[in-house]
Parts: structure tokens; C-alpha cells; sequence
């Protein structure tokens, strides 16, 4: 009862993604349900055939039963064709909506919970996990299905003759025992297989991402002793999941139900047959239905098995479907343009570490350019993440019109601003795709104008598609200032009323760093422009700087 009640918990957590496929789901019921009515009668004209044809030679029922059997053949090929329908439009629908639902959870989060993710870990998730529970809302209703049939066969065999029945019943509780048993010790290993892979995949994206600093550095050698052990590791789990896989599912069921079971009730039978206590019909229907109830017990066996070997599949899915994530469309919206305060914040990054920033405060009016200067690691970026809410403050509190970024509406906040920062990224999509972050219905001539003031419009114009020309991975394609100068030009082209700049111009030097700076100094007005630097010239153009020491 333990893992009904959690198969039924994982079930109940998948309901919600179940609109607009709730009549596939029942279709896929009906189908299972006629389709094991349809395997019950079969027995009734394999046992005609044998005792009243063959035996009895009442020819003139022959065709009777021909025509019995090639109907239910088709009724139950239709009911196939009908339940595969259904379970292909249930499971895709649900699969799709889960992995969008995770994603949402992933986006959803505060921002210092990312520190703490890793490229394996979302990996586990949103693929191998939610793979793993793919079909599970249709394996539900099959295991109900399998449980009433498995109690139906149990009062059939009793019926038809209760001495081979109880012979027959004590495969049951084996079953159990055994899965249970062999799953057990396969959950461990594949916990343990499943943290080497996550960590496999996390290393292979930072290795893929820094493969030009692996190669200058001559450090391939290390790598690939790296890779070696990881992948020595996979054959290792693989090969011994294999053999807890093949003595569950192929081993145990072959030497129980195929040899033994199947022996002993023949055998067992034909004793009874001797001494005319038993017909052969009735034998083969027994021998029939007692397939149907060890088919029965053996899918609920193996799906309690699998729930427990799985279970640090499912438990990872659900853990994230009960996480609350932020409302980002609750809390107080701000007006078009806000003061910010910084209050006594303080900041570590952890307990016992050093204050990065210490009872730091200031504030930032309606409009002002304000200049953010510092040495190297005195804490401008984190000042920065602080001040966008990418970062909490251990001490103190960062104000929004008086209004503490907690209670902020997030969704409306981040319309307003435009954020670029030293180690911002360009997507694997075309200059126009990535333009219109910025601005998402940004026109033709829009985004040539703000490419225009961030001067790359002359660069773009040579690319082999102009802005539909595919840029590579952050940018690939492109040089470092030329990256740059897109996504100053993405910041120009969304209305923003705060402009936060990160070192933005730092790879950009001589004409073209002046030309830039020109641009972002001819913001509009009333716009409040935040310029982190440490270039003289760009804090010259500010109406203040603040110091961080």
C-alpha cells in the first residue's frame, strides 16, 4: 500500500498537466480494459476448439469458432491501434508540459539559488528525470488495471478448480519478494550512477566552453585522463545496472512463470486428468487465465520495482514541482521613474567570509548619471547584482522609492531596465534574435538605428546576411568589441528607464570607445544611467561618482 499511495502522490502531481488530453486518457482506459476482456474470452474458444471439436468432433461448430476468434482478433488489433492513439497524444502533451513547467521553476527562482545549480543537475532534470516519468500517467491507469484483473484471475482460477488455483497462488507472493529484493539494491546503484553522470555533464560543458584556453594551456592530456575516468566509471554502473536489469525483468520471471510454474501445472494437471477429476479444455483454459494473472502480477511487480530503483528520478521531478517560486507579477509596481537607496547594506558571500561591502549608503535620484568606481575586487559588480536584486543583502536593505525590492513587482521591474554588464551573453541566433531582447517587436529600421549608435551598424552590414546572419555561440562569430557593441546596441534599443552599464565599453578602445561613450551620455534626460568603469573619460560624463573602497 506504501507505493500505491506514492505512485498515486506522483500521479496527482502530474494531474494538472493532464488539459486538453483528458479524453485520450480515458480512451487509453477503455482500450486496456476491452483489451483484457478480449485475452479472457480467447481461453473459452481455444477450450472449445480443444474439447468439443477436436475431441468431440462437432465439425459444425468450426466455423463458429473461426469466426469467433479472427473477430476478437480485429476488435482487440482496432483496440490497439485505438490505446497506442491515445497513449502517444497523453504522454507527449504531459511530457512536453512538464519540461516547460521545470524550465518555468528553473526561471522562477531567486537569484542566489543559482549559485548553487550546475549544468549537470538541470541536465538530470529537465532530461533524464522528466524521461524517466515519461508515460507514467498512462502506466498508472495500467497499473490499476493490472491490480483488479490480477484479484479477477486470483476468483477465475479458484472457481474453475481450487486445488490448481492454490498451487498456482504461491508465485504471487515470490514475485513480490524477489523484485523487491533485486530493485532495492538497484536504487542504490543507479543513485550513485546518476551523480557520476551529472557531474560527467558538468564537466563536459565546461570543458566544451573552454576549449581554446585547454588548448593554449596544452591541457588535453588532463582532460582526457579526466574524461577516461568518467567514462570508465559509466561502464562500470552501466555494466552492473545491466545485470540488476536482466535478473529482474528476464532471469527471475523466465526460471519462476516459464519453467517452474508452468511445469508444476501441467504436471499437476495431468494427475487430475488421470483420475478424471479435470478435462484437457479446462486445463488450457486454467493454464490461459493463469498466463493472464502472472502477466498481471508480474507488470504490478516490475512497476513497484521500477517506482523504487527510480525513485531519485521521480523524488528530483517532484521536488521541483512543489518548490514555490517567485510571483513575479506580485508586489507593489513602481512608477515610470524611482529613487534608489542603498540603506547600511552590507554584503559577504559567506558566513565567515569578509565583507565585500560594508554598511554601504547612497542614493540615486530621478535621472542622475551616476558613476560607480573602484579598484579591482572592491565589490562594483556586487554593488551592481545588488542593486538589480541578483543578490541579497546580508545587512541592511536596497529601496525602490522607499519600496524594499521584496515587495517589488519583479516582472514589471526588469521591463525598465537595461542591464549589461562586462561578462553579458549573445545567443546561438541571429543579430536581429538577440537585438530584440531588447525590444521584441523592434522594426527593421529600429534596430539599424540602434546599431547605429553602438557603431557596429557597419559590421553587420558586411555579415553574409546582414542581421539575420547566425553569430555562433555567444557570439562566436564575432570579436570581443564587436559583441560588445551588439549588446550596447540591444540596450539602446529598449526603452528603459534604468540603464546600468558593467564596465560595458572596457573592450573597447581609441574612436570607437569615445563614440560610445557619446552615445550613452546622449540618453535621454530623464533617464537614470548607472555607468560602472574605471575609464576616466566615461566618469568625467556623469553628474556624480560614488566610490566604492
Amino acid at each position: 500500500m506504501e507505493k500505491f499511495r506514492y505512485r498515486l502522490t506522483i500521479w496527482k502531481g502530474l494531474l494538472p498537466f493532464f488539459d486538453r488530453v483528458k479524453w485520450s486518457y480515458v480512451g487509453d482506459i477503455v482500450s486496456e480494459l476491452l483489451i483484457r476482456v478480449l485475452d479472457m474470452l480467447f481461453p473459452v474458444v481455444y477450450g472449445i476448439l480443444l474439447e468439443k471439436i477436436i475431441i468431440q468432433k462437432q465439425k459444425n461448430l468450426l466455423g463458429w469458432v473461426l469466426g469467433a476468434y479472427l473477430a476478437l482478433q480485429i476488435v482487440k488489433s482496432l483496440c490497439k491501434v485505438l490505446q497506442t492513439h491515445c497513449q502517444n497524444k497523453v504522454n507527449h502533451k504531459v511530457y512536453r508540459k512538464l519540461r516547460v513547467a521545470i524550465m518555468e521553476k528553473y526561471f522562477g527562482r531567486k537569484f542566489p539559488a543559482y549559485q548553487s545549480l550546475t549544468t549537470g543537475d538541470i541536465k538530470m532534470t529537465v532530461e533524464d528525470a522528466v524521461n524517466k516519468l515519461n508515460g507514467f500517467q498512462t502506466q498508472f491507469s495500467g497499473y490499476c488495471l493490472n491490480c483488479f484483473f490480477g484479484i479477477l484471475m486470483v476468483t477465475v482460477l479458484f472457481e474453475i478448480d481450487w486445488r490448481m488455483a492454490l498451487v498456482s497462488f504461491v508465485s504471487i507472493p515470490l514475485t513480490f519478494l524477489m523484485d523487491h529484493a533485486v530493485s532495492k539494491a538497484e536504487k542504490d546503484h543507479i543513485e550513485r550512477m546518476n551523480q557520476n553522470y551529472a557531474s560527467w555533464a558538468s564537466w563536459l560543458d565546461e570543458t566544451i566552453k573552454s576549449w581554446r584556453e585547454i588548448r593554449i594551456n596544452r591541457c588535453e592530456a588532463k582532460r582526457e585522463t579526466e574524461f577516461t575516468v568518467f567514462q570508465t566509471n559509466e561502464d562500470i554502473y552501466h555494466g552492473r545496472w545491466i545485470r540488476f536489469w536482466v535478473t529482474r525483468v528476464l532471469v527471475i520471471p523466465q526460471i519462476k512463470d516459464e519453467f517452474i510454474m508452468q511445469f508444476v501445472l501441467y504436471f499437476l494437471g495431468g494427475i487430475l486428468i488421470y483420475y478424471n477429476q479435470l478435462t484437457i479444455g479446462v486445463l488450457l483454459v486454467f493454464v490461459k487465465y493463469f498466463g493472464i494473472l502472472s502477466d498481471s502480477v508480474k507488470a504490478v511487480s516490475e512497476s513497484d520495482a521500477n517506482l523504487q530503483s527510480e525513485q531519485v528520478h521521480y523524488e528530483r521531478i517532484l521536488r521541483h514541482l512543489r518548490e514555490e517560486t517567485i510571483m513575479e507579477t506580485d508586489g507593489t509596481e513602481l512608477p515610470e521613474a524611482f529613487t534608489i537607496h542603498f540603506n547600511e547594506v552590507s554584503f559577504s558571500y559567506g558566513e565567515k567570509e569578509k565583507k565585500i561591502l560594508d554598511r554601504k549608503s547612497f542614493f540615486i535620484k530621478k535621472g542622475e548619471k551616476v558613476g560607480i568606481c573602484g579598484a579591482s575586487g572592491t565589490g562594483k559588480s556586487t554593488l551592481v547584482k545588488l542593486l538589480l536584486g541578483q543578490l541579497e543583502p546580508t545587512e541592511g536593505s536596497v529601496l525602490y522609492d522607499g519600496i524594499p525590492f521584496s515587495e517589488i513587482c519583479k516582472e514589471e521591474f526588469y521591463k525598465k531596465i537595461a542591464y549589461i554588464s562586462q561578462d553579458a551573453k549573445l545567443f546561438q541566433e541571429s543579430v536581429a534574435e538577440n537585438l530584440r531582447l531588447g525590444k521584441t517587436e523592434a522594426s527593421e529600421d529600429e534596430m539599424k538605428e540602434a546599431c547605429e549608435k553602438a557603431k557596429i551598424l557597419d559590421v553587420i552590414s558586411q555579415l553574409p546576411e546582414g542581421l539575420e546572419t547566425d553569430i555562433g555561440e555567444n557570439g562566436s562569430m564575432l570579436s570581443g568589441g564587436q559583441r560588445q557593441r551588439i549588446l550596447l546596441a540591444k540596450a539602446f534599443l529598449r526603452d528603459a528607464q534604468l540603464y546600468v552599464f558593467d564596465e560595458a565599453t572596457g573592450a573597447l578602445d581609441g574612436q570607437v570607445g569615445a563614440e560610445i561613450e557619446e552615445a550613452i551620455e546622449s540618453l535621454p534626460q530623464d533617464k537614470t544611467v548607472i555607468l560602472v568603469s574605471h575609464k576616466k573619460s566615461l566618469l568625467n560624463r556623469c553628474d556624480r561618482v560614488i566610490s566604492v573602497l
